[in-house]
């Protein structure tokens, strides 16, 4: 008769080992970024100039216009009131990261502030050098890439992987603008309080990703997600209409480059 060796699989274990092997290669690796600052940038009314004799006063101007923060504080707050913007911002670290393949951004709500029963927020991006200043108040791409009621609400995640990939084409910080949509001057002082927004937990914010290749974008139809521009139909002279593909490489400056 013949012997079994002592070394032989049983048929059971084999299919073990099968299936783990074949998830071990399905399943991907998230990575953390490395969350590097946290603030709050304050707009509020600027003070007057002095008035000089023989001169007409100047014009004052109002919450919602300056290009640069009046102060930096902290809190996490994203609060707008009659008289001030607080805009709650994040830098993350990505390190030798070159691009990645998702992001997502998780931001715990500390308190809503409503008013009418809503509490509308934006988040925006910028490619940062690693700390927060006065001058991230509003640098960065132009339009937000998120806008939603947090109505409700206890932690907003967003999918940032766009705004993380054109931000590394410019370095390796990622910083994340959180601030109320309404505008100062339609805030209801009469409420307590009387501002509207979130307040953020602020060191508890985190931002996941997977490395690898930025996701495609159909092209069958003008898109844009935070990164590849498409431009399914464009003229060109002496070619005529031809398909193009951009992509963003320093939201800073709005700069896109032909890929």
């Amino acid at each position: 008769m013949k012997r079994a060796s002592r070394y032989q699989i049983s048929p059971l274990l084999l299919l073990l080992i099968s299936a783990t092997t074949l998830f071990s290669s399905a399943f991907v690796h998230a990575d953390s970024a490395v969350l590097v600052d946290c603030a709050v940038m304050v707009e509020t009314n600027p003070e007057a100039a002095p008035l000089v004799e023989g001169e007409e006063p100047a014009e004052e101007e109002e919450v919602g216009t300056q290009t640069n923060a009046s102060y930096v504080s902290t809190g996490g707050w994203a609060v707008t009131g009659e008289g001030f913007i607080d805009a709650a911002a994040f830098v993350f670290d990505f390190l030798e990261t070159g691009t990645v393949s998702q992001g997502t951004l998780t931001l715990p709500i500390e308190t809503l502030y409503l008013q009418n029963g809503a509490s509308p927020i934006e988040i925006s991006f910028w490619a940062d050098n690693g700390w927060i200043e006065y001058t991230d108040y509003s640098i960065g791409f132009v339009t937000p890439i998120l806008e939603i009621d947090a109505t409700g609400l206890t932690v907003i995640e967003v999918d940032v992987t766009g705004a993380v990939n054109a931000s590394l084409g410019a370095g390796r910080y990622v910083g994340f603008r959180v601030k109320s949509s309404v505008a100062p001057g339609s805030v209801d002082t009469t409420v307590i309080p009387p501002y509207v927004g979130v307040n953020l937990i602020e060191d508890a914010a985190t931002l996941q990703f997977t490395l690898g290749a930025p996701p495609a974008v159909p092209g069958d139809s003008a898109r844009f997600d935070g990164y590849t521009l498409e431009v399914p139909a464009i003229e060109v002279p002496t070619l005529g209409e031809v398909a193009a593909q951009f992509r963003l490489v320093d939201p800073n400056e709005l700069r896109f480059q032909l890929t």
